[in-house]
């Protein structure tokens, strides 16, 4: 989003404007108690407090800059802003792109194990090191997410259940072939909606087939998962199938054919 500017208005009513200059630091504060505008929002000054309100009035609102109408819904009940320009007829501000609501999506930043942190900074010897590495391979594959897990055993055939336990463990170790009923193919159907729910099908570079559970961002152009503050994510080149998920669930046929 780019800049959003407004005018100060109202200043002569409280402190003046002469010490203000470009690039002095404000608040602005919503006001919905005001008993005249209830899109009212103040202009605070550290130290001095409300120092005016942005311009609310095709009187007052100079130049390509918003109303306090428009700005409301931008920004939470606080933002930043500074001032960019001071003349005769009024001041003009700008709001600060981190006050803005679209730039306040929160990403929870992945907390460290001592190992992990401790792999990261090249603080392990190379003994260490292996050994840290695979703690981190297990956790990844402990989070793979398990049909049986995903669904549980009520709500799946029993027969069904027999085939996966028996064969999931070697399925991508050997020469497996399986079939997924109603999973459409990318190559046939292409990709499901934006945030549909699915479980896909994707190969690496070596090609070794993996299934897993995830959202579709046709945005990102990913399937992804979230394991708590983790999020793992692939590319939708490197899925091969997929199939929404619903109250039926996935059906995996897994049939061995030897070559």
């Amino acid at each position: 989003m780019s800049k959003i500017y407004f005018t100060l208005t109202g200043t002569n009513h409280y402190f003046g404007k002469e010490f203000l200059k470009k690039g002095t630091k404000i608040r602005l504060e919503k006001e919905p108690d005001n008993e005249y505008d209830k899109e009212a929002i103040k202009v605070i000054y550290e130290g001095l407090g409300k120092i005016g309100y942005v311009a609310n009035s095709s009187y007052t609102v100079i130049g390509d800059s918003m109303s306090a109408g428009r700005i409301y819904d931008k920004i939470g009940k606080k933002a930043k802003a500074k001032v960019v320009l001071v003349t005769e007829h009024g001041t003009i501000c700008s709001i600060s792109k981190k006050s803005l609501l679209d730039n306040q999506k929160k990403v929870k930043k992945y907390e460290y194990k001592p190992e992990e942190y401790a792999l990261h900074n090249g603080k392990l010897n190379k003994a260490e090191k292996k050994k840290a590495k695979q703690c981190q391979v297990e956790k990844i594959q402990k989070l793979t997410l398990s049909l049986e897990a995903l669904l549980g055993e009520k709500t799946a055939e029993p027969t069904l259940w027999q085939k996966v336990k028996s064969h999931i463990s070697g399925l991508f170790s050997k020469k497996t072939f399986f079939e997924l009923n109603d999973f459409l193919m990318v190559s046939e159907q292409g990709y499901p909606k934006n945030q549909a729910i699915c479980v896909y099908i994707w190969k690496d570079k070596n090609e070794q087939l993996f299934w897993q559970t995830g959202i579709y961002n046709q945005k990102l152009k990913q399937f992804s998962v979230c394991y708590g503050t983790v999020r793992y994510a692939i590319n939708e080149d490197k899925v091969i199938a997929w199939k929404k998920m619903n109250a039926d669930a996935v059906a995996l046929e897994i049939t061995d054919r030897r070559n």
